[in-house]
């Protein structure tokens, strides 16, 4: 029963933490042309608009609302296929878009827009999410070759994380601050800080603050990216730290396509 209890309440606070950060991805929004309009809920998740994969624009990148509904997308359908994809992909040269790659990806990514997925399975399904985001973007950095002895005394090379690069995680304001807490149970050794957004002047500060940020390679925790604002007044903090901007490496589970365009062409040495 005491066991019981606990679980209970570490997956309540589970659910809570991705919850918040995952609910402005796949609750209450649906695409409209250029624009996202508001949708009812459905057991408080409705099929998800605002993101590469959905291809959903918000208003302020759209232009005006008001166009013909669309009633079903495709996963990427923003980014397109063929011809289309290519040209795409020749302007974003920094930017991986992981649903495009991946299978396993568009599966989680499918199941997570579904309307008949259970609360628990939401919860679940949003971590693995998270650690697989996470994982790629960690698996970009350069590795080098390593020998390791099994157990049962064998000899066996792979790879392994170059351990010269010094790295760290800054996640941005709350979202990005609980993805923190996932980047952590993947590399517990790494230092990491949350950057807390002032509304009102848009003054970004970093805490706790990590010395020698300037020397490091720089994981930055950005969860969902609308307009890319956000995103881009980040990446300008940590320029402004001394990280090199080829340095960092920006994380985003969902990015609207104008946020992608803003980011590739205002910082073109950024890792997306």
């Amino acid at each position: 029963g005491c066991e019981l209890a606990r679980g209970l309440v570490a997956f309540g606070r589970l659910g809570a933490m991705f919850g918040s950060m995952f609910r402005s991805v796949v609750r209450g929004a649906q695409r409209v042309g250029s624009a996202v309009r508001h949708a009812p809920s459905v057991g408080q998740r409705a099929a998800v608009a605002g993101g590469v994969a959905a291809a959903a624009v918000a208003v302020a990148l759209g232009g005006s609302a008001g166009v013909a509904h669309l009633g079903e997308f495709e996963s990427c359908d923003a980014i397109g296929d063929g011809l289309k994809g290519e040209f795409w992909k020749a302007r974003h040269k920094n930017v991986n878009v992981v649903e495009l790659e991946s299978e396993v990806m568009q599966i989680m990514m499918t199941q997570l827009r579904s309307k008949d997925l259970s609360d628990q399975g939401f919860v679940l399904l949003a971590e693995r999410v998270a650690f697989f985001v996470i994982e790629h973007a960690l698996a970009a950095l350069p590795t080098k070759e390593m020998t390791v002895e099994t157990v049962y005394g064998h000899k066996y090379t792979g790879l392994a994380h170059d351990d010269s690069i010094k790295l760290c995680g800054v996640g941005v304001a709350e979202d990005g601050g609980q993805m923190l807490s996932v980047l952590t149970k993947i590399r517990p050794d790494m230092p990491v800080a949350h950057m807390q957004i002032n509304r009102g002047t848009r003054h970004l500060s970093i805490i706790p603050q990590i010395t020698d940020i300037y020397e490091r390679t720089c994981i930055l925790l950005c969860p969902v990216m609308k307009s890319g604002q956000t995103a881009l007044d980040a990446v300008a903090r940590l320029l402004k730290a001394g990280v090199e901007e080829e340095n960092i490496v920006l994380v985003a589970i969902t990015g609207g396509p104008g946020a992608m365009d803003r980011l590739a062409k205002t910082y073109p040495k950024l890792t997306v």
